[in-house]
């Protein structure tokens, strides 16, 4: 009886082990697979963190929010285009906006737009440059051919740009918003994405710093090895043609 129990012990001790060893392999599977999962994260996290920041930086001295030019990137990028160029196109319209509240661009764009029968209800004085575009939305909404062809080289839209004012001002906050929805907020990053690239300047300095020490100390050495060795070639060659 005693035999029969330490075989029934020595089996489930086999059992037990067994099932140690499975789980210890489906716990380094997970390890891995969580290990990967935080690699990718971080390397979202980071990216996003860039585009952010090189996002805000852009639109510092723009009427338009980081939440409106990524919402409008992301539109025109759904109508075809390139949201970094689209973007881009922001701080050209703010550029004009600039000019005209100078005064200096005013009549030079009412000329432009005169042309092709076309007006725009805006005060330079007064209006920001997000005015300006929904504006100028709603002018493209209702032009003919020839006139959306002027009013595209004149403010150096986007064929995708174009698509997108040719829904109006309604039409172009709708689809801005439909953007939103989908990629989410992101204005609360904005601090904490400055916050990650400073601190990541900080680390690549710091890494940078470390290189400079080791090659200040190992370039006296170096150079003597270096000069050693030319000196044995130049010998061994003038010896040679001796």
């Amino acid at each position: 009886g005693i035999g029969a129990d330490v075989g029934g012990f020595k089996d489930g001790i086999k059992e037990v082990n067994s099932g140690l060893n499975g789980l210890r392999s489906t716990a380094l599977k997970a390890g891995g697979i969580l290990t990967t999962a935080l690699t990718a994260v971080a390397g979202i996290a980071v990216s996003t963190a860039n585009d952010i920041n090189d996002l805000d930086l852009k639109m510092q001295f723009t009427d338009a929010d980081i939440q409106h030019a990524y919402d409008y990137g992301n539109a025109v990028t759904r109508m075809g285009g390139d949201a970094k160029s689209a973007r881009e196109s922001l701080v050209n319209l703010q550029e004009t906006v600039n000019a005209l509240k100078v005064g200096d661009e005013w009549d030079k764009l009412g000329i432009e737009l005169g042309k092709y029968g076309m007006k725009m209800d805006f005060n330079p004085a007064t209006d920001s440059m997000i005015t300006f575009q929904k504006r100028l939305a709603d002018l493209t909404a209702t032009a003919s051919s020839a006139q959306k062809l002027q009013i595209q080289n004149v403010f150096g839209l986007s064929d995708a740009e174009m698509r997108l004012y040719e829904k109006g001002a309604v039409g172009l906050d709708a689809e801005m918003l439909s953007s939103r929805t989908r990629t989410g907020e992101i204005e609360s990053m904005v601090e904490v994405s400055r916050e990650l690239v400073n601190e990541w300047g900080i680390l690549k300095e710091h890494a940078e710093g470390f290189s400079n020490t080791l090659a200040k100390n190992a370039l006296p050495a170096v150079k003597n090895i270096v000069e050693s060795t030319s000196v044995a070639f130049t010998s061994g060659m003038v010896a040679k043609e001796q």
